[in-house]
């Protein structure tokens, strides 16, 4: 594949706005959580390109089978926020705001040169006594099978 795919993993805080060039606060690498705790962040990519492609998401390493994967969607907005608010405020103007979480049961279509996001969660009943596990995400092209983001 010619084009250029990002595909990096960010804090469930994040706003990854589809028109916007997104620049992480910090990219997540490792992190922690409580045996109990329902525990989310996200993986942010980007194809670089002309041309759309239909891609699949594949989860690998021992913390593969506890995780719950779901795209996150924008929704239309004509008044994001009010007149006053409490700052700081992200944007104030309509447009397209990311907010639906869809199940991943099926290839989607990543457009080029916008930004999306997989929302991860390790849900609340995911019961691994303590210690390190690993999660490898793909995005594997639905046609030729390869692998563009890992």
């Amino acid at each position: 594949m010619a084009s250029e795919f990002r595909f990096i993993t960010v804090s469930s805080l994040e706003k990854i706005f589809e028109e916007e060039s997104f620049k992480p606060q910090f990219l997540l690498l490792e992190d922690s959580m409580l045996f109990g705790e329902r525990y989310s962040f996200q993986a942010a990519y980007c194809l670089k390109g002309t041309s759309p492609i239909r891609v699949m998401v594949q989860a690998g390493g021992t913390l593969a089978k506890h995780v719950i994967i779901r795209k996150v969607d924008s929704v239309p907005s004509k008044v994001p926020a009010d007149a006053e608010q409490d700052e700081p405020v992200l944007r104030t103007t309509p447009g397209r705001y990311p907010d639906i979480l869809l199940p991943l049961n099926k290839p989607f279509e990543i457009l080029p040169n916008q930004w999306g996001s997989l929302w991860i969660t390790i849900p609340e009943t995911c019961t691994l006594p303590a210690g390190k596990y690993e999660l490898q995400l793909s995005i594997v092209e639905e046609q030729t099978g390869e692998v563009i983001g890992r």
